[in-house]
């Protein structure tokens, strides 16, 4: 009987046995299948990105050509006075350089005087004395100050006035600063255009001192 007890023992713990160390070899077959699979993975991932970085086009900024200067060089060359002396020329204007390298010239019966250098992408013009009043006529300047407040809010340009004691005159100049560069299109015709508004005011300004005039006078009838 003892020897039956001790084989059925021993049957039974076999069985244990048999039982553990075929769950030991499952887990090890496991563990080695989920590294086997995790190694493909990371093996397909990298071989992707490698084509994808082998595929990609890789552009490179150069650097911008730096423009060699001088120590003294701190000035631009905009070439404006050279454009300007072009620009007459192919609008039929004859042209001068006065003692102050001012540039006089002569268009549609006005006389003008440029301040234009190369140093600088502008202009300026000017459009001298082209009406005059007597300092003696009070009413006269009275009527001039009043119009040529009105001319310089209305216009984008400036009426100015000068006295000359010598002459006894109230002398009236218009002003206009402006851009002159190349990469202005058609810019014979934009200097025409602006030399043009010259002429435009000056005509407001005579029609409107003409208009203060006529009032006055007919204040004065009644």
């Amino acid at each position: 009987m003892f020897l039956g007890l001790l084989a059925t023992f021993l049957i039974f713990e076999s069985s244990k046995l048999f039982v553990i160390i075929m769950n030991m070899l499952v887990s090890i077959i496991l563990t080695a299948v989920i590294t086997v699979a995790l190694c493909a993975v990371a093996w397909w991932m990298e071989k992707k990105l490698k084509v994808s970085v082998k595929n990609t086009k890789v552009e490179t900024v150069s650097e911008p050509e730096v423009v060699p200067t001088t120590e003294n060089d701190n000035t631009v060359d905009y070439g404006a006075r050279d454009l300007f002396f072009e620009t007459l020329k192919k609008i039929g204007c004859t042209y001068e350089i006065d003692d102050h390298d001012r540039i006089e010239f002569h268009w549609q019966g006005g006389y003008f005087i440029a301040e234009v250098s190369n140093d600088a992408p502008f202009a300026i013009v000017w459009y001298t004395g082209w009406e005059s009043v007597e300092l003696s006529d009070v009413d006269a300047l009275s009527r001039a100050r009043k119009v040529i407040n009105q001319a310089n809010i209305s216009y984008n340009m400036n009426v100015l006035y000068a006295i000359n004691e010598e002459d006894g005159m109230f002398h009236l100049h218009t002003k206009k600063h402006f851009l002159f560069i190349r990469q202005i299109p058609n810019i014979e015709g934009y200097l025409i255009a602006l030399l043009h508004e010259f002429f435009v005011v000056r005509h407001y300004v005579e029609v409107e001192m003409d208009k203060l005039k006529n009032q006055e006078e007919l204040i004065y009838k009644r």
